[in-house]
């Protein structure tokens, strides 16, 4: 400026560094508040502008570091918080992390190109992207897609540990900007056709081909995971995670859908067993004893029946006309809760 005298500027740089920007300031600039707020500052410097290593000021110092996890991801520390990153320069697609190593969701935030502009967002992760912007950068451009941006979400969430990877899904909620409303449908669409949800096979699978159990139980998760096409890891019955899943149109499974699924299957009389003694701590009213009205009941002729109503279970193995026995080897106290008759030699 035009009040910075002659001599100021033959003032070399200091010998560490190659230029010096000299700024004075006006007479009603409180100088230690505007470093302060210079500090506050840096680390947001620091995470929209990848070239950029260290940044002092005053003495403080506020660093960024990077190495590369086994998950793929890279993880970013700066001035003592951490990020887990996925993308390039021109995409970046960025999770908080906590002291713990936690997956955290944002909340309201703004979108980054790659500095902070005025599009308000609420979305459960940082979105650094190169995009077109007007003169004053602070709006998208109108008429700017986003969707390259939603479509490369999965990638930063498939990523997650398994059991965190639903706390990165956005939930329902009113938009804060148009480009928030796009990055939020987009980011849904992207994820529903993704496969990154853990299933009980051990598979990734995608939300539009995935079931979970209403309720949470890993030993009937186990036993149907080969009879329930799909069917998501036991974690995920959990109501943790019930709102994500609700957000990607994952249907949940009743007991009643359970016995559907069941129904035409061939098992051994002792899978059956194990079946039932897996249902019987969820059957705890009339409601869920109803439900499995039409489980299938295993016979000691080799048939399956629907319903333990109309079976009995005798205390010796007989092959009676008539009679729906039970085989021995699948029965179980449970069937006898639902409506089987038990039946001793005198009967």
């Amino acid at each position: 400026s035009s009040d910075v005298c002659s001599s100021d500027l033959a003032d070399q740089p200091p010998l560490e560094a190659s230029t010096e920007v000299v700024l004075p300031l006006r007479e009603d600039v409180d100088g230690a508040a505007l470093l302060a707020d210079f500090v506050a500052e840096a680390p947001e410097l620091l995470l929209a502008l990848p070239a950029l290593q260290r940044i002092a000021v005053d003495g403080r110092v506020v660093e960024r570091s990077e190495r590369v996890l086994p998950s793929g991801l890279e993880e970013l520390t700066i001035g003592g918080r951490r990020w887990w990153c996925s993308g390039d320069a021109g995409l970046r697609w960025l999770a908080s992390i906590d002291q713990d190593g936690e997956v955290r969701p944002l909340g309201e935030d703004v979108l980054r190109a790659p500095t902070r502009t005025d599009e308000e967002l609420s979305l459960p992760a940082l979105l650094i992207v190169d995009v077109a912007l007007q003169p004053d950068r602070r709006r998208v451009l109108p008429g700017t897609s986003l969707a390259h941006a939603a479509q490369a979400y999965p990638a930063l969430v498939s990523a997650l540990p398994p059991e965190q990877r639903t706390r990165l899904v956005p939930l329902p909620g009113f938009p804060r900007s148009a480009v928030d409303a796009e990055l939020r449908e987009g980011m849904l669409e992207a994820l529903r056709g993704a496969r990154w949800l853990p299933a009980a096979e051990g598979a990734d699978v995608a939300p539009r081909a995935a079931k979970v159990l209403d309720v949470a139980s890993a030993a009937l998760v186990a036993l149907l995971a080969d009879v329930i096409p799909g069917l998501l890891a036991a974690e995920l019955s959990a109501p943790t995670h019930s709102a994500a899943l609700v957000a990607l149109s994952v249907p949940r499974l009743g007991l009643s859908a359970v016995a559907d699924a069941l129904s035409g299957i061939q098992r051994d009389p002792s899978w059956w067993r194990q079946l039932y003694e897996a249902l019987d701590p969820i059957v705890v009213d009339r409601r869920a004893a109803q439900e499995l009205a039409a489980l299938p009941v295993p016979l000691v002729d080799g048939r399956t029946v629907l319903g333990p109503r109309s079976a009995v279970i005798a205390d010796v193995a007989l092959t009676v006309p008539g009679v729906r026995v039970v085989h021995p080897e699948a029965a179980h106290p449970l069937l006898l809760r639902l409506g089987a008759v038990g039946a001793g030699a005198g009967e």
